[in-house]
């Protein structure tokens, strides 16, 4: 058996103090777990390494180290595989809490072919069961107000599968009540894509966890969030399933997913069982019975709710696909292939309904004819058809006109919406807000009453881009939200994550989207493409809360993300510099890349900033714009007049591809740099 015991109160990705038994296992679940990096990802978020093991060899021993490891350890972990110590009735007896056949555990049991044995059923009094058709002996969770226990059955392949679809989904719920999990098929011709795109974002939010699971024939994505609010994790996947099906394509059979997100994913379960998806592989096996995660934490907080006792304090869980929201879809949702709504067994009644109607309508229309041969006869046959389908393009015009109107009333909104957080920046008030940080400039004061995540202020003069800049733990945040946190498709620029504002960190990285069709946010970058447009708006000015500066910009160039199209440079990776050797580089590479010479000077010791957005020359293309601060004593004023279109900048390779050319040769044009 293994008997796992979490203290409840342990705080967000904080080590949890443990201890680990050992009954006769033959094996180290340590070793087991690293050899399942998925499954020990998924652990350490709770802050379990299932480290510190001992080998107990007596039931004496036993006793001695349960009642050792309950004072001074919050987590107890025993794998027993050794019956005559009789764990399971150790427990019963220490905590009082008889042993009772349970109902489901029993169910499974007998699936499993173990009717003999049903001893193996028994678990304590308002124990929650772990078990499932394969299982031979049910394993159980018990909580308790200072610590939480679960005995899972020792036998390797067994104990890894229940640990991962039943044990996890709980103690996640008790860590974190916000938390949302889904599982989701992906076509397996997609699989290394998305398993490029993971390594990419793995560890830009420290709220969200991406893990590719399954198996080659049948890979499983899984998306995990620990937000505060459930709400708050939904929108976190929403934003990675849209991010990942703009880089990627179409992942999955389930339509929508990109724009709707989890929504599409519930749609689906409404219209077909995805109950046999099996996110475990390699050494976490899947089961001979259909398996989910979701499922099986209903079946749990059930009977938990229904054996309650006061002493017990048991997490709330929701029902039937507990990662998932479970109210009522909105009715605007739509699949993207309308088709997918109709069975198949729906198909041959609607064809014979449609053939009937085919041959009444035209006996009718013969019957007609005969009666009168002239034209006038088929041209009153006919008006109703017209009168139909001019009806039908009445309509879908009016709709075309609604729909730019509301959009461009959006965007219109959009603008008129940060022209008036200009306004609150440029006239702060003379009095900081209750709890504003003492460290921020008194001009954010007004910005920071409204959203507290708010870290600066990006202008670039005589131009549209005048916008305030955020920043959270989460690059995903404010992916698809606003400075006012509504839902926006223009959303604000936001630092990256791991940007330091303060020291401050050598390269500070802005991100924006690219909004083509009005022309704001970033897409004013784009303008820079042109050599007359750099000599009119050389610097851009960027304030923080701590420090006010002006760049001057230095290159601008395209990238992309996709090894397909040839080398990535990791432009975003480059945050705070290990030495002044690492800042030339990162120099040089952005140079070589520019379309154009600025001519504008810069050294090791300068601080950058770099604006992000993204752009459609090709898939998931970026353009970025890099500039370097303005230095202490020195005129923000930029001679243009030598500036000049760069002859032969370094493009990544899919560039020469599509709009042809030679590639230039990377080391010559460094050398060319310092020459």
């Amino acid at each position: 058996m293994v008997l796992i015991g979490i203290f409840p109160s342990t705080g967000r990705y904080e080590s949890v103090k443990h201890k680990i038994l050992l009954l006769n296992t033959g094996y180290s679940l340590h070793s087991l777990m690293r050899a399942n990096p998925n499954l020990c990802q998924q652990f350490l978020l709770l802050g379990l390494d299932f480290g510190n093991e001992v080998m107990v060899s007596d039931r004496q021993q036993l006793i001695s180290q349960i009642s050792q490891s309950v004072r001074d350890s919050k987590f107890i972990l025993i794998l027993d595989n050794a019956p005559v110590l009789r764990a399971r009735e150790i427990l019963a007896q220490g905590f009082n809490k008889p042993l009772r056949q349970d109902p489901k555990a029993t169910q499974d049991m007998r699936a499993a072919g173990n009717i003999s044995q049903l001893q193996s059923a028994m678990i304590p009094q308002d124990a929650i069961p772990l078990s499932d058709p394969s299982c031979k002996e049910a394993g159980f969770l018990l909580h308790f107000t200072s610590t939480n226990i679960a005995v899972l059955p020792a036998e390797a392949k067994t104990m890894l599968r229940l640990l991962a679809n039943q044990l996890f989904p709980l103690l996640l719920k008790t860590f974190y009540p916000g938390s949302v999990t889904v599982d989701i098929p992906i076509r397996s011709d997609r699989q290394e894509d998305v398993s490029d795109y993971i390594d990419r974002i793995r560890n830009r939010s420290a709220d969200f966890l991406p893990l590719l699971g399954g198996t080659s024939s049948s890979p499983v994505l899984r998306l995990i969030a620990t937000c505060d609010s459930e709400k708050r994790s939904r929108q976190c996947c929403d934003s990675f399933l849209e991010d990942l099906v703009s880089e990627c394509g179409k992942i999955t059979t389930i339509s929508g997913i990109g724009r709707k997100g989890l929504r599409a994913v519930e749609k689906q379960m409404q219209k077909e069982d995805l109950s046999d998806l099996n996110f475990s592989s390699g050494t976490v096996p899947a089961s001979s019975g259909p398996q989910r995660i979701s499922r099986s934490a209903s079946i749990y907080a059930s009977s938990a709710t229904q054996n309650q006792e006061p002493t017990v304090a048991v997490p709330s869980y929701q029902s039937a696909s507990s990662y998932l929201y479970q109210g009522d879809l909105d009715d605007d949702f739509e699949d993207d292939d309308f088709e997918d709504d109709f069975e198949e067994e729906d198909i041959p009644k609607k064809s014979r309904w449609k053939k009937r109607k085919e041959k009444s309508s035209k006996n009718k229309w013969e019957q007609d004819f005969s009666e009168d041969i002239g034209g006038e006869a088929v041209a009153r046959k006919r008006s109703p058809i017209i009168s139909f389908l001019l009806f039908i393009f009445i309509l879908i015009f009016l709709g075309s006109v609604g729909y730019l109107g509301y959009y461009y009333w959006k965007s219109a909104q959009n603008r008129s919406t940060y022209q008036s957080l200009r306004e609150v920046y440029d006239n702060p008030g003379f009095l900081a807000p209750a709890g504003y940080p003492s460290g921020y400039d008194k001009d954010f004061a007004g910005l920071w009453e409204i959203n507290p995540d708010i870290v600066g202020w990006i202008n670039i003069d005589g131009t549209g881009l005048d916008y305030p800049v955020v920043q959270t733990t989460d690059n995903t945040k404010y992916y698809r939200m606003n400075f006012e946190g509504e839902y926006s498709e223009h959303a604000v620029p936001f630092v990256d994550a791991a940007v330091d504002l303060k020291k401050p960190s050598t390269n500070t990285i802005i991100y924006g989207h690219n909004i083509r069709t009005d022309g704001q946010m970033f897409n004013i970058l784009k303008s820079y493409k042109e050599l007359e447009y750099y000599q009119q708006h050389p610097v851009v000015e960027f304030n923080s809360v701590y420090h006010e500066g002006q760049y001057k910009i230095i290159s601008v160039f395209y990238t992309n993300t996709h090894s397909e199209h040839g080398e990535i440079f990791p432009y975003h990776e480059f945050i705070d510099s290990q030495s002044e050797a690492q800042t030339q580089e990162y120099i040089d590479d952005v140079l070589i890349r520019s379309i154009i010479n600025t001519g504008v000077d810069v050294l090791p010791s300068d601080e950058l900033l770099t604006l992000s957005t993204c752009t459609y020359e090709f898939k998931d293309a970026r353009y970025v714009v890099v500039a370097r601060k303005v230095r202490k004593g020195e005129s923000a004023d930029v001679d243009t007049s030598q500036a000049s279109m760069n002859p032969n900048p370094l493009y990544p390779d899919v560039w020469y591809q599509l709009f042809g050319g030679t590639k230039p040769d990377e080391a010559q044009l460094k050398a060319n740099l310092h020459s």
